[in-house]
């Protein structure tokens, strides 16, 4: 044991550990800058939501036989962005089984209930590391997953 101790000295590890950031220091993102991001990708975001600190844009993508609203908001940590689209009400109908076995091919993209009985889809994309880029993919895959998976969700 001293031996496994002096060498943890030698190499420098004793001593040398810190506290890692918090996570809202981890992005400079801000709603701003995701409205910025998104002007420049040629989308035209509408707000839904003004409330300082609680922004939240929407734009529309249109798929093969869907227009899909997608709602996108910087998390209160500032750590992601959340894009996410309403699909109806849950309801006893709700194909509940095949929406879990969809979650398990189309992740990062998952379907969820809100409180309120909201169905729900999206996924949430890493504010620190946000391209328009990346943006612009989980745009396109949440829209895609939707679409692909109307028989799963629609009622």
């Amino acid at each position: 044991m001293v031996l496994f101790a002096a060498f943890l000295v030698s190499v420098g590890v004793v001593g040398s550990f810190t506290a890692l950031p918090a996570h809202a220091q981890d992005s400079d993102m801000t709603a701003a800058k995701l409205k910025e991001m998104l002007v420049g990708l040629a989308y035209e975001p509408k707000d839904i939501g003004t409330e300082p600190g609680k922004e939240k844009y929407e734009v529309k993508i249109t798929t093969t036989g869907f227009n899909v609203p997608i709602g996108l908001e910087l998390s209160p940590s500032k750590r992601f962005v959340w894009l996410t689209t309403f699909l109806g009400k849950s309801s006893p109908q709700t194909k509940f089984e095949a929406l879990l076995k969809r979650n398990a091919k189309i992740q990062p993209t998952f379907f969820w209930i809100t409180d309120s009985g909201n169905l729900m889809a999206g996924m949430a994309l890493d504010a620190k590391s946000l391209t328009p880029a990346n943006l612009k993919f989980g745009l396109d895959k949440v829209s895609k997953d939707v679409s692909d998976s109307a028989t799963d969700w629609q009622q």
